[in-house]
């Protein structure tokens, strides 16, 4: 098997947000609704009960508009509460790179792996589809602040190849330059 090989990608995560947060738009003097990136949603579920991990998303417009255009709409509905809605937000942090193309598909990268390695209780589009995106394998999801319940790192390899990477793979992954 061919050792781990690829790019990080690193999350910086902020929150948590209410939904009453979100709908005033926090303060003028704050732009986290502006930027685009993934995001997670945790409240009631039936079956986890509270405070549980119901979604993880993208957007490649604003937080804002991704959350407020009908996204919530549903978790109101099903949660009746919207007090116990929590929103938290990642930007993609590090390298950007060079076009708009490739930096959304980063995004759609730490989508899937964030969707794949913690099984959201309402996603359901992004696990049923992974398995034919081998590309995941060459990537490490490294979440930074405040990931919440999130695993810190999330190698690719694990979930498309299942199984981990050796301590020398890992050290031969985090001393390559550029990613």
């Amino acid at each position: 098997m061919e050792p781990l090989t690829g790019h990080k990608i690193y999350i910086q995560w902020k929150g948590p947000f209410s939904c009453s947060n979100l709908y005033n738009g926090l303060s003028n003097n704050d732009d986290t609704f502006n930027d685009k990136g993934v995001y997670q949603i945790y409240g009631h579920h039936p079956l986890y009960g509270s405070d549980a991990l119901l979604y993880i998303g993208k957007t490649f417009d604003t937080f804002y508009n991704r959350l407020n255009n009908n996204h919530l709409d549903y978790y109101e509905c099903s949660v009746c509460d919207t007090q116990d809605i929590r929103i938290y937000i990642g930007r993609l942090v590090g390298n950007k790179p060079e076009n708009d193309e490739k930096w959304q598909n980063e995004i759609n990268i730490a989508e899937q792996l964030l969707i794949i390695a913690h099984k959201p209780a309402t996603n359901t589009s992004g696990i049923k589809w992974w398995l034919q995106d081998v590309e995941l394998q060459d990537y490490l999801i490294v979440n930074r602040g405040n990931y919440r319940s999130l695993m810190p790192e999330i190698y690719g390899e694990r979930y498309v190849l299942g199984r981990l990477p050796n301590f020398k793979e890992c050290l031969e992954f985090y001393s390559k330059k550029g990613n």
